[in-house]
């Protein structure tokens, strides 16, 4: 039992230490332990905060790492690996280890030889790593044999349900992401072009601008709070390309999920992770390189398979929500707390002669 400064008993006291605000602090951190804090006996806070105070170290259960990297977290992060410290995670949802040249400032960050050792350390010194897909788990399970995969969820609060065959006089399709995302777009560039030119088709590019790199003329709306994004997230048909690699192997189908949540119908390249997300033909169409025209043309003019797949894939993403499985993450949590973190003995006697300092 944990008693926090000024409040009242708690069974399990979780701090959760950002890497970000944006998408993979809000969908692995923030959110979660918002969530996290309405199950009885637990009390959690998430800080995108770039040291952790050495006197609030024992006032927690759990502390959480997300994507811990730099020297100077570094500093703090290996005094928990003492007995006596909280139980710790090493929190990761991309594989860091194989970040593209073209995902530039990722690759700058973490592709280089001190970096990686100390994100491999961190891994190791840590009682537990959670990650967000099977793929990843499989990647760094040589770094710490405890890894546990706990999918990214949404909250019900987001989800909108498609409508039938609504009327409207022309129609949006669009892709919504981030930089590291330029050469997956190349995929789809050429349909991209040849709905330029068809009448009352919009295109609509969220987040990174791509429009000039592409050649297209497209609406584009800029970087939003995930919250906001979600909220105003409105397309006829959303794209999900991607190429095959390492990197991408291992992340989660998140752009699909979104897609599903707000009743708008997939197309996704036939790759993972979304070749074992979506069910083709059924919660929407996966399609090969050279497929994609065709693909969204036939959507584009049947709106009865439209509202099928969207349907279909809302309610299979709606079943799933982050409420339905925060119970899920809580029994993860505890078990590293009672029984992964006695590991923490033999780790200790194998690094104590080399640390220096006092624990808080």
């Amino acid at each position: 039992m944990t008693q926090r400064k000024g409040k009242a008993p708690s069974k399990y006291a979780v701090f959760g230490w950002n890497a970000d605000e944006s998408g993979c602090g809000w969908y692995r951190m923030i959110e979660p332990l918002s969530h996290l804090n309405t199950l009885p006996g637990w009390e959690a806070q998430s800080s995108y905060k770039t040291t952790i105070v050495g006197s609030e170290i024992p006032d927690y259960d759990l502390i959480i790492g997300q994507r811990t990297s730099t020297d100077h977290a570094f500093s703090v992060w290996k005094y928990l690996i003492h007995p006596q410290a909280p139980a710790t995670i090493y929190e990761v949802d991309d594989n860091l280890f194989a970040v593209e040249p073209t995902n530039v400032v990722a690759y700058r960050q973490y592709n280089d030889e001190d970096t990686q050792m100390l994100m491999a350390t961190s891994m190791w010194l840590a009682d537990a790593i959670t990650v967000s897909s099977q793929a990843l788990a499989d990647e760094l399970k040589h770094f710490n044999p405890n890894v546990y995969v706990i999918p990214n969820y949404i909250p019900a609060t987001f989800f909108k349900a498609p409508k039938r065959n609504a009327k409207t006089k022309s129609l949006t399709i669009g892709w919504a992401g981030g930089s590291s995302h330029i050469n997956d777009l190349l995929l789809v560039q050429p349909l991209l072009k040849t709905l330029n030119t068809i009448p009352k088709i919009n295109l609509k590019i969220i987040g990174q601008d791509f429009r000039q790199f592409l050649g297209i003329k497209a609406s584009h709306v800029g970087w939003q709070t995930v919250p906001k994004y979600l909220r105003s997230l409105y397309l006829d048909v959303g794209l999900c390309p991607l190429l095959e690699g390492r990197f991408n192997a291992c992340k989660t189908p998140i752009k699909a999920q979104e897609y599903a949540a707000r009743g708008i119908p997939i197309v996704a390249s036939k790759v993972p992770p979304y070749v074992d997300y979506v069910e083709h033909g059924v919660t929407g169409l996966l399609v090969e390189p050279d497929e994609w025209t065709d693909a969204v043309l036939e959507l584009i003019g049947n709106p009865s398979l439209r509202y099928t797949l969207a349907s279909n894939a809302y309610e299979k993403e709606r079943a799933n929500t982050l409420e339905d499985r925060i119970e899920q993450r809580a029994e993860i949590y505890e078990h590293v707390i009672t029984v992964d973190r006695f590991s923490k003995e033999a780790k200790w006697d194998a690094v104590k002669d080399r640390l220096t300092g006092s624990l808080v």
